[in-house]
């Protein structure tokens, strides 16, 4: 019997490895739904508050504005997990720190990239990653993929999960000299080769599913217009669940640096240090405002993907001539086997950004797979049955893939 019972506890709750870390989370106060129901208990108690919405006192009413969050008349302001505020103008001890308040608040009106702080409160929490369930499948779309369960009590659970294309690498179909069928890598190499040229010893595949492009101003695009990945660019995806509020990755930004009609005429590589030192402002304000530290040290940083190693040319398809803004990805060390039955090692960062809330949740941290399991629930890919049929018709007429 006892047997029984440990083997059905580590059937309910597997633990196909060891995940190690730190977690972070910002909720706003008045539409996040794990705060609006309360679902973890006492977070709202001992997280730090950002409070720069700009609510605060209304002294035409003589009490405070409906969901401010913000200390009040029996708090402590200067407690350093009150950020911003506002005083009751009755409150002496308040009124005397009121300068050092608002100037916590200039920082957050001066975000750049991170400006969701600006229009609501944020109880902004954090804890070591410390798995109750580790889960490391070989998906049925021959993906591999991690799911992390973080017990925050009272019965609420953080997951989190990374989904990434062992064999990433978009193709194109195309002629030769000839006129025949060849298929070719797309920008001329795997792109996990070029995002991993400095990588020692790790693979690094960017979490990009959810990456867009700024069309270059001579496209004439709408206001607002975005160009969106095609599914074939897509090396990873994330998603999250952190109570009651659901996440997926954040989003890429990529930025046109090059003129495709006269390429060869832009120095591409002398305004990657510009998105450089943009990409490192603005993970500054999440590590600084946010608080995404560890032991005083950073614990958030943007990537920037120049992409010189793209051949610049005027076929449209590829990502040259375009920087990207990277904040998700997973390195897979040297030595791994990420198929059914194999082991894996490497670290994350990931940053989810809410489906519904205007919500952040960031993982970093490092794991370790004893075994990858064959995911037993799964489906094959239509468009390989498609094509294996009997009318179906090979991709690229059949052309070898690129060596």
């Amino acid at each position: 019997m006892i047997a029984l019972l440990a083997l059905a506890l580590t059937g309910c709750a597997p633990m196909d490895g060891e995940v190690t870390g730190q977690w972070f989370a910002w909720l706003p106060a008045n539409n996040s739904t794990t705060i609006l129901d309360d679902e973890v208990s006492g977070l709202t108690d001992k997280a730090t508050v950002i409070e720069c919405s700009g609510r605060g006192w209304d002294a035409d009413a003589g009490d405070w504005d409906d969901g401010y969050i913000g200390p009040r008349e029996d708090d402590d302001p200067t407690d350093p997990r009150w950020i911003g505020g506002d005083c009751n103008p009755d409150d002496a001890d308040c009124m005397a720190v009121l300068d050092e308040m608002q100037a916590e608040c200039d920082r957050v009106d001066a975000l750049e990239y991170f400006t969701e702080f600006q229009s609501d409160g944020y109880y902004a929490t954090t804890a070591p990653i410390e798995p109750w369930r580790v889960e490391a499948l070989y998906n049925w779309e021959n993906n591999f993929q991690i799911t992390v369960h973080q017990d925050l009590g009272d019965g609420a659970d953080f997951r989190f999960a990374i989904s990434i294309d062992p064999d990433f690498a978009p193709v194109q179909c195309t002629d030769d000299a000839d006129g025949n069928p060849v298929i070719e890598y797309v920008d001329g190499q795997p792109w996990i080769d070029g995002w991993s040229e400095d990588e020692d010893g790790y693979t690094l595949y960017y979490l990009n599913a959810l990456g867009y492009q700024e069309p270059p101003a001579s496209a004439n695009p709408d206001e607002g217009e975005v160009w969106y990945f095609p599914s074939e660019w897509a090396a990873g995806y994330g998603y999250a669940k952190f109570a009651a509020d659901e996440f997926s990755e954040n989003s890429v930004p990529l930025y046109n640096v090059v003129d495709h009609d006269d390429p060869k005429t832009y120095d591409y590589s002398a305004v990657v240090p510009e998105y450089e030192a943009m990409a490192q402002a603005w993970s500054n304000e999440l590590v600084e405002v946010g608080g995404a530290q560890v032991d005083g040290e950073p614990a958030f940083q943007f990537r920037v993907e120049d992409n010189l190693w793209r051949p610049v040319d005027r076929d449209d398809a590829g990502l040259d001539g375009w920087i990207e803004m990277h904040s998700s990805w997973i390195r897979i060390k040297d030595g791994s086997d990420l198929e059914p039955g194999g082991s894996a090692e490497g670290d994350f960062q990931v940053l989810y950004y809410g489906s519904d809330a205007e919500a952040w949740v960031l993982v970093r941290g490092e794991f370790k797979i004893d075994k990858i399991r064959r995911d037993k629930w799964g489906y094959s890919i239509l468009e390989d049955e498609l094509r294996a049929s009997e009318d179906g018709e090979p991709f690229c007429g059949g052309a070898p893939m690129p060596e």
